[in-house]
């Protein structure tokens, strides 16, 4: 049920009770078209399996059977979520093309997640604050652990918009011939 309801934030919906859920899954994730129509029928098989589990009507075979048949629900809700939350995630980064390297710039919160070189094996990770004007403090050396965290943590903001002052900040760090590419 958790899933579902996950699923249905990333579409808009915040409200949902186990008596609606069935009908905003349905309304809004399958009538859409990311899901196809036997994931409805998985939810409400789960749903009532669930129901008579709770009032002590169903045998260890039955539960069995349906903690099998709902691994596939399960992988194609979360399989929704991490492509929603990646798509997300894609129009919180700047890449600037310095040379002929590529960085990486994800603007989280009040935070900034640096990577000069995307295509180099060994990625340094670096973390800047993002101050009050918009321009990026000092970079510091940070670990993968801390970016995690911060995704984690931080709500991925919905549009993305840059000051000037990263734009000078871009400018010092990777020279005056660098471009960016900024993802919709």
């Amino acid at each position: 049920m958790t899933a579902v309801r996950d699923a249905l934030k990333f579409e808009g919906v915040e409200k949902v009770t186990e008596e609606n859920a069935v009908e905003k899954f349905k309304n809004n994730i399958v009538a859409t078209g990311h899901l196809p129509e036997k994931s409805v029928r998985k939810l409400k098989d789960i749903m009532q399996a669930k129901s008579a589990f709770e009032k002590g009507k169903m045998t260890k075979a039955e539960v069995n059977k349906i903690t099998r048949s709902s691994g596939s629900f399960i992988r194609s809700i979360t399989d929704f979520i991490q492509e929603k939350r990646g798509k997300q995630l894609e129009k919180a980064k700047v890449r600037v093309k310095h040379g002929e390297k590529i960085a990486e710039i994800t603007l989280l919160g009040k935070k900034a997640f640096i990577i000069d070189n995307i295509d180099a094996k060994e990625k340094q990770l670096e973390s800047a604050p993002i101050k009050e004007d918009g321009s990026l403090g000092t970079a510091k050396t940070c670990s993968i652990e801390d970016f995690e965290k911060a995704l984690a943590k931080e709500k991925i903001p919905e549009r993305v918009f840059i000051k000037q002052p990263v734009f000078d900040n871009i400018k010092k760090r990777y020279g005056e011939d660098s471009e960016i590419l900024i993802t919709f």
